[in-house]
């Protein structure tokens, strides 16, 4: 089942490159369009060439340290429009800076920055709708969700569940809770039942997609932690 938690990954991974590369395609088409709706022409003088070159390195530069690309922010509207807009228009000034030191302001159309930089910002706020709606889609279908099992129903087991269960984002969903203990431990927890100990959790396993098992034990279990973790590495799924 590693197989799933590896998908799910390569998908977020696809998606945080496909926006680096439609962000630095968004600039420099945007730009050539521009020019040529502009002043009906493709032929772009040289100083331009340079300018969209620059913008493009400058922009997947700062995107990167504004953490636009982290596969966890992919999907946050506000901290990607936010941040995205700030980002554009901090390349925006910095080209003016470069044109102004290298006094070649005069080169450039100020009609055709004026429009370039709105039309890439409306362009960089659409993509990032569509893949949020991608994603969105992902997650509904369970591709980027994680299935796991419990193991371990007293209290540190359910206050790990509880956070699970509380997940926002739906990436992980628990799908059994197992203990092989009879007392001292409720019949079920947030509507998901208690089952057995280490014959359960492996035959549960597999009958069911599960990515991982979780061992909720205190480290002071000690050996009985240990034991319970070897016991389980003959299951189809990553042990946490």
């Amino acid at each position: 089942m590693a197989d799933a938690n590896r998908f799910a990954g390569d998908l977020q991974t696809g998606a945080s490159v496909l926006l680096r590369v439609g962000d630095a395609t968004i600039v420099a088409v945007f730009a050539v369009l521009v020019y040529w709706a502009w002043h009906s022409s493709l032929g772009l003088p040289a100083i331009y060439t340079q300018g969209i070159i620059a913008a493009v390195l400058i922009l997947v530069i700062i995107f990167h340290v504004a953490r636009l690309y982290e596969e966890s922010n992919l999907d946050r509207f506000f901290f990607q429009v936010g941040r995205m807009s700030a980002g554009w228009a901090i390349v925006m000034m910095v080209l003016l800076s470069l044109a102004a030191l290298t006094k070649v302001t005069d080169s450039f159309s100020r009609a055709w920055a004026i429009i370039w930089f709105f039309s890439v910002l409306g362009g960089l706020i659409v993509v990032r709708v569509i893949l949020m709606v991608q994603i969105a889609r992902w997650r509904e279908r369970g591709d980027l969700r994680q299935n796991v099992v419990v193991v371990g129903a007293g209290e540190y087991g359910q206050r790990l569940i509880r956070e699970l269960l509380s997940d926002a984002s739906r990436s992980i969903k628990v799908l059994g809770i197992f203990d092989r203990r009879t007392t001292r431990v409720p019949n079920e927890i947030g509507g998901i039942p208690v089952a057995g100990g280490i014959t359960e959790v492996l035959q549960f396993v597999r009958t069911n997609r599960v990515d991982e098992i979780i061992v909720a034990l205190p480290w002071r279990a000690g050996g009985e932690l240990m034991e319970l973790v070897q016991s389980l590495k003959s299951a189809a799924a990553n042990v946490k």
